[in-house]
């Protein structure tokens, strides 16, 4: 029925529409497709399998975790915390490409992926002509004399993936922290923390396809690749000490001193290059990002700030009371920096004629946040 044709007062027949019928067979409409049914060939009843198939033994993700908790309060209202915390997380989900259907090999077999499909591109040079780049001298310093891989000739495009478990790949934390808290006494509290920390990413023996980089990042720190929102740009952000310091002091007249401070290690900047290889026979695994050093070995500079605050409390009836505050923020006027992109250099080249081989640069560790520069602010609450 055209819709056009319809008046607004006919009646539209939306009864449901039974794809088969009490014998199991097959009745619906071809029309019906994507919109009463899916996963079926049209005009039969044969299903097909779903571009990702699970593995029927995959376990769910797991966090294994032991710690350990001794405080003690040393005089009144004074007590000391200490904290030790080991955690595990593997049984992680893993998608591999797969081989199936009408996406076979080259070979014409089945197959899932494997570390066997990987094979040695090569070298990296200790060094690249950049030509005339101020940001990079061509020095790939760790990154040299390491191998690259590629996915071999025999495996190209495919759409199906296989989901299984991780395995041997995990990420192991261990944290210490320190904490000491004074509640309101004598005038005057306090509440502190020291937090040493480390976390990192194991592959073993199984936990990977793409050899790529693992030397790069087997065994070296884990950090959330986090922080986009409200237009910032994603950093690495895990610091391996951590320092908050809190507290409070009553001065005579109603006068109350307060301060916060916070120092963190740096956030993780991570440095590569960009390799093209027209000598890989495999066309659709040309390109790959290599690591020029070890991951969390270069850092942004160490954060730090304090604030402090004055308030004066006038009493206004019998409950009502008025607070005036002044507050200074970033007490140093510290310009550190927060955030900056990672020291992705560009992309080189290769070509069989090492003649026609150049490198093609992009900016890089671009400045990007700093510590707000010192703030007074001044405020008024009232409470009734």
């Amino acid at each position: 029925v055209d819709i056009n044709e319809l008046s607004l007062h006919d009646p539209i027949d939306y009864s449901p529409v039974r794809v088969f019928n009490d014998a199991g067979a097959y009745q619906g409409s071809t029309d019906m497709a994507g919109i009463m049914y899916s996963g079926l060939t049209p005009g039969t009843a044969q299903t097909v399998d779903p571009y990702t198939l699970v593995d029927p033994d995959i376990k769910p993700f797991r966090t294994s975790e032991l710690m350990f908790t001794l405080e003690r309060e040393i005089f009144a209202d004074f007590a000391v915390t200490l904290n030790a915390t080991f955690r595990r997380y593997d049984q992680y989900d893993w998608d591999l490409l797969d081989y199936r259907d009408a996406y076979l090999a080259e070979d014409g077999s089945t197959a899932r992926e494997s570390q066997d499909w990987y094979d040695s591109g090569g070298t990296i040079p200790s060094t690249i002509d950049v030509g005339v780049n101020p940001d990079w001298d061509g020095n790939t310093g760790e990154g040299g004399g390491q191998e690259y891989y590629y996915r071999n000739e025999n495996y190209g495009y495919t759409p199906y993936e296989w989901t299984t478990n991780r395995p041997d790949y995990h990420r192991d934390y261990y944290g210490l922290d320190l904490v000491l808290n004074k509640r309101l006494s004598n005038k005057w509290m306090l509440n502190a923390s020291f937090t040493l920390q480390s976390q990192k990413t194991t592959y073993g023996s199984g936990g990977y396809m793409n050899p790529n980089n693992l030397w790069a990042t087997d065994g070296k720190p884990y950090s959330a690749y986090i922080g986009s929102s409200s237009g910032k740009i994603n950093m690495w952000a895990f610091s391996r000490w951590l320092v908050k310091i809190a507290g409070l002091y009553q001065l005579p007249y109603g006068i109350n001193f307060g301060f916060t401070f916070m120092a963190r290690e740096g956030w993780i900047i991570r440095e590569r290059v960009r390799i093209y290889d027209y000598t890989i026979p495999n066309t659709r695994t040309r390109s790959y990002w290599l690591h020029l050093s070890e991951f969390g070995s270069e850092r942004l500079p160490t954060y730090g700030n304090l604030t402090i605050r004055l308030e004066k409390m006038i009493s206004l009836g019998d409950t009502g009371r008025i607070y005036l505050m002044a507050d200074l923020f970033n007490v140093f006027n510290t310009a550190t920096m927060i955030q900056r992109y990672d020291r992705d250099h560009g992309t080189y080249y290769i070509y069989e004629d090492p003649a026609n081989n150049y490198f093609r640069p992009q900016r890089d560790f671009d400045p990007y946040s700093i510590l707000n520069p010192r703030l007074l602010r001044f405020g008024v609450r009232f409470t009734f």
